[in-house]
């Protein structure tokens, strides 16, 4: 089953009409309930949640930005500096949640819908709407 468009999740988030094919993983995935109305959250620009994800944004970004020195380590690798930074940034991530996940305090679960057909995976997806 392909990942619908982005348009499809919005419509999908506000209760309007999608394709069939999108309806149908969208109902597959548990993100409407059993008379199709959305399970995605929302939130809006500007509210706390938005607040706070645009400061733990750029607390991440700035903790990674002073974590090397990308502009040395691209002539090592063959890569600007800007890829390199967005490559480090996205492996760093992956491997702060393995951590996570391997530890103790378990507060993940594997993603893939087809292993766990019995959880609701409806707040893993979000949309910020302006």
């Amino acid at each position: 089953m392909r990942l619908p468009g982005t348009k499809s999740f919005y419509n999908c988030a506000m209760n309007k009409s999608v394709p069939k094919s999108d309806a149908e993983f969208f109902k597959s995935h548990g993100l409407v309930d059993s008379s199709d109305k959305s399970k995605i959250f929302v939130y809006r620009t500007g509210d706390k949640l938005d607040k706070l994800c645009k400061e733990l944004k750029i607390t991440y970004s700035s903790a990674l930005y002073n974590l090397f020195d990308y502009k040395k380590l691209a002539l090592v690798f063959h890569i600007p500096a800007d890829e390199l930074f967005i490559v480090t940034s996205h492996e760093i991530a992956y491997e702060i949640f393995e951590l996570i996940n391997k530890s103790e305090q378990n507060i993940f679960f594997p993603i893939l819908k087809e292993d766990n057909p019995n959880l609701d995976f409806s707040k893993m997806i979000s949309i910020r709407l302006d």
